[in-house]
């Protein structure tokens, strides 16, 4: 498969700005939120923070929010990145015991469109879905297009995934028939926009699903059994829901 990789480049300088809320020890607390640059409302799931000169680094969740906790006091620099998305770096001041809250945006690369044969039939989709809408082309597994959201306008991800076979839904969630409930080997991952939303035990598919909504999906992987998981999903993995949003 070939991968499409971008060129990284500085941005805009965000300033941060102060929470009143109290930490509860002497250190401080650093959260935000990265959002597209003209349209706050989007927030870039799995974007990449980075404290620079330490070793503290967390990917924003599906809603493009993030948080690092029990920081010392003292001033950094932040740089943010996520595919197809100019980096962004800023300067924050940490105050001790309090909390600073900074909201990111991030610009996008121009929006260049690349031709993908899939099922049948040719779509023409941003470049940096190219590597998606590949494995989609492979048919290893079942791909929801945002043309097929769009037409089929589900209530949710759930109403999505109980159009794939073997894969059953309710209003308690959802099982895949080749993994083994209470097997710890055999889990079902959710990825969105490259982001193992279920890697900690605490968050459950259910809880990782409805972290998006079917009218921010461009496109939906799901792969059903470990003989069809392509590599990038095989880690810790009986069947993947991928998810990429139009933020990614």
């Amino acid at each position: 498969m070939r991968r499409v990789f971008f060129p990284l480049a500085a941005a805009m300088f965000v300033a941060p700005m102060q929470s009143p809320a109290q930490t509860p020890s002497g250190t401080s607390v650093l959260s935000g939120r990265v959002t597209q640059a003209g349209d706050t409302t989007i927030g870039v799931g799995g974007a990449d923070i980075e404290i620079l000169g330490t070793a503290l680094r967390r990917s924003a969740n599906g809603e493009g929010r993030f948080r690092f906790a029990d920081i010392e006091p003292g001033s950094y620099a932040l740089r943010v990145r996520s595919i197809g998305y100019q980096t962004t770096s800023l300067s924050v001041l940490l105050v001790q015991g309090r909390t600073t809250q900074v909201n990111v945006e991030l610009r996008r690369f121009p929006n260049a469109l690349t031709e993908v044969r899939i099922e049948g039939r040719i779509v023409k989709v941003p470049a940096r879905f190219e590597g998606v809408y590949a494995r989609a082309a492979k048919g290893e597994g079942k791909f929801f297009t945002r043309e097929d959201i769009d037409r089929l306008n589900p209530y949710d991800v759930l109403s999505l995934l109980s159009l794939v076979p073997t894969v059953y839904t309710n209003d308690g969630g959802v099982r895949f028939e080749r993994c083994r409930p209470g097997v710890q080997a055999e889990k079902v991952q959710v990825y969105i926009d490259g982001t193992r939303m279920t890697a900690l035990a605490s968050t459950s598919v259910s809880e990782a699903l409805r972290l998006v909504h079917p009218r921010d999906i461009q496109a939906m992987e799901v792969y059903t059994g470990v003989a069809r998981l392509p590599a990038e999903f095989v880690n810790d993995a009986c069947a993947v829901i991928a998810i990429w949003t139009k933020s990614y």
